[in-house]
């Protein structure tokens, strides 16, 4: 039986009261544990704000302005006095607001209840939840308001709370996935082992709550009496989560040396040659042929089941077909999809490769890409591939910047899992798919080298033509989604800068514009990386040169919808400049950097070196990059960049 959703929103309290990580995978372990496979799977997608994992392409698309709105208009309608805008201004949540407003008894005694929503039930609110994502079209806003209102009515204020924040993307537990994920690992028992399983199952298939459930059925299936047994026996079933169309695989990602023999060092340890490939500026894209969201695959997850009985008892003209984009673009009879490495379906903005996927020899398969504006038989800047991303005017984008899908490694082909064969096979497999159909699909060069010469020969021929230098790949290499390790190894342009490379950073908060910046309300960002031990971000620089008026305008209004009065509990304190805004960390740059230097303010590193780390003179590069938080550059990186050239 569901679990009643006052205790969800006791448990959601509970977590944002927490600043303890050990003390958070303590409380998801012991819901985990306790409640229905259902609920387990639908508190998965809720932590995270969400109805379903990332590449399910379901949103609330409702602000909180739009609650704000709805609720002033309903309060007015009802003679309420009660002054939202100043209860706003005081708390700043939205959460806050409603709950303070319900906290009135008297507001819902006389209004006549629909006696089937008394007591809300976690399932009954997430079938409601995807009820309100489906509205669409005109009056969408107004009918997720009355829905959103509707069920107030049969809430309590903390109750309510919750669903105002969930429903207008304000949730922001301080909580995120890898610590959801090693609440999952803690009911295996302790120990690496268990996170080292889990972490690689989720790399497979990006749906936390469908690694719970498989994890959860393997407990109730057999007991918790015999320990080693048990671990032994959820090990086997994680093992089983394999790449499946339609369900994006983390991106295995590169890591960084600070010269051309070093790489080759490490590379011929293991081997008596290896593969190089071109380092693309463009989006990593994972294109997905033969999906068909009606197999086994995708029943027994929470998601597609409710999906189907919403649909089912729906009219027509409102239902709502998440995966509709595998048949909106003409001839898409393959079951064609393209993920971004944040696991987002970005398959509508690409309709070119699309009908290139479909012309593709093969049934099905899973191609790991690089995707790159590509006009008259030359690169574009990366800022002008991604002005591709857009929901709207694909046809026009299309024309304008016409792409190209650089494949280099292939993970699935027609029926077989490909990620435990080794490099060397893959590369040699994806070169015999080659044909007259490939369209704008390129399979990309592979070099098997051997020494420093051919090495250095190939790298410069990447960067005459316009890219950023190679990737040194493992020739026996297995596919790690979603880890780094010395299996791929980048070297760019920038090998014999000071930086080695370009970092990533998370934005953690800006400080206010004076001068010509005072108009924008901005005059300087706060970035950090991220800790993986303590789950945090930390600050290592403040960036204010290589942004223009008309890009700090831009900036300003994107960071709007990220800031908050108080220092959110996973962003490190210390005795930095305090930004005048802090943000929720989900936003990540790119920068550039004269060199990174020894700190007295930041901190990073501080715990392995005995000192801290920071970014001096850094320029923005890239602003808002297609990646998660936690896939910045981490204190780890930043430490093994520091210790390639601190002897220099």
């Amino acid at each position: 039986m569901s679990v009643k959703f006052s205790k969800i929103a006791k448990l959601l309290s509970d977590i944002e009261k927490i600043s303890s990580r050990l003390e958070m995978i303590d409380l998801l372990r012991e819901f985990f544990s306790e409640a229905d496979l259902i609920d387990i799977q639908i508190i998965s997608y809720l932590i995270e704000g969400r109805i379903a994992p990332k590449f399910v392409p379901i949103e609330f698309n409702y602000s909180e302005k739009s609650l704000i709105n709805g609720l002033k208009i309903w309060i007015e309608a009802n003679e309420i006095d009660f002054d939202i805008d100043y209860i706003l201004e005081k708390s700043g949540d939205i959460g806050d607001v409603v709950e303070e407003l319900l906290s009135d008894k008297k507001i819902f005694m006389n209004d006549s209840r629909d006696k089937s929503l008394r007591g809300l039930s976690l399932e009954k609110v997430y079938s409601e939840f995807w009820q309100i994502a489906s509205y669409d079209g005109k009056d969408s806003v107004q009918r997720k308001t009355d829905k959103i209102i509707s069920l107030f009515k049969y809430s309590n204020p903390l109750e309510s709370k919750y669903i105002s924040r969930i429903i207008s993307g304000k949730l922001r537990l301080g909580l995120n996935v890898k610590t959801l994920l090693d609440a999952v690992a803690a009911l295996l028992g302790e120990g690496k082992e268990s996170k080292y399983y889990v972490d690689k199952a989720y790399g497979f298939c990006g749906d936390a709550g469908y690694i719970v459930k498989i994890v959860r059925e393997g407990i109730d299936e057999i007991g918790i009496s015999n320990d080693e047994k048990l671990l032994s026996s959820l090990i086997n079933i994680l093992e089983e989560v394999k790449p499946v169309p339609g369900i994006p695989i983390f991106p295995e990602l590169v890591n960084r040396v600070s010269t051309f023999d070093d790489a080759i060092e490490r590379m011929l340890k293991e081997s008596d040659r290896f593969i190089t490939q071109p380092k693309f500026d463009g989006m990593r894209a994972q294109i997905h042929i033969g999906v068909d969201y009606k197999s086994d695959n995708f029943k027994e997850r929470v998601w597609s089941s409710f999906y189907s009985n919403y649909v089912d008892g729906k009219d027509s003209n409102e239902s709502l077909d998440m995966f509709s984009s595998i048949d909106s673009i003409k001839g898409n009879s393959k079951g064609v999809k393209i993920f971004s490495r944040n696991l987002e379906d970005i398959t509508d903005m690409y309709p070119e490769l699309v009908s290139s996927a479909i012309a593709f020899g093969v049934d099905s398969a899973i191609f790991d890409s690089e995707i790159v504006g590509f006009i008259n038989g030359k690169f574009i800047p990366f800022q002008d591939t991604m002005t591709r991303r857009r929901k709207y005017g694909v046809d026009y984008q299309s024309e304008e910047i016409p792409v190209k899908a650089f494949l280099f490694d292939v993970l699935y082909l027609d029926g077989k899992d490909l990620t435990e064969d080794n490099l060397i096979g893959r590369i040699e497999l994806l070169e015999s798919l080659s044909s007259d159909k490939k369209g704008d699909f390129i399979i990309s060069d592979s070099h098997r080298i051997n020494d420093t010469e051919k090495l250095e020969s190939v790298f410069n021929d990447s960067v005459e033509k316009g890219l950023e230098g190679v990737i040194v790949k493992l020739i026996n290499s297995k596919y790690l989604p979603g880890k780094r390790s010395y299996d791929w190894i980048k070297l760019k342009k920038s090998i014999d800068k000071k930086l080695v490379d370009t970092v990533d950073l998370v934005l953690l908060g800006y400080y206010l514009g004076s001068g010509s910046r005072a108009k924008f309300g901005i005059g300087a960002l706060l970035g950090g990386v991220y800790d993986a031990e303590s789950d945090t971000f930390i600050p290592v620089t403040k960036i204010g040169t290589g942004i223009t008026d008309d890009e700090w305008g831009m900036i300003m209004k994107r960071v709007s919808s990220s800031e908050t009065d108080l220092r959110p509990k996973s962003i490190a304190d210390g005795s930095y400049d305090v930004p005048d805004k802090w943000l929720f960390p989900d936003i990540v740059i790119t920068v550039e950097a004269d060199e990174i230097s020894k700190s007295k303010v930041y901190t990073a590193g501080s715990d392995k070196l005995g000192y801290g780390l920071a970014l001096r003179f850094p320029r923005l590069k890239v602003f808002d990059r297609d990646k998660d938080a936690t896939d910045a550059t981490s204190v780890e990186e930043l430490v093994d960049m520091w210790e390639m050239r601190k002897g220099e």
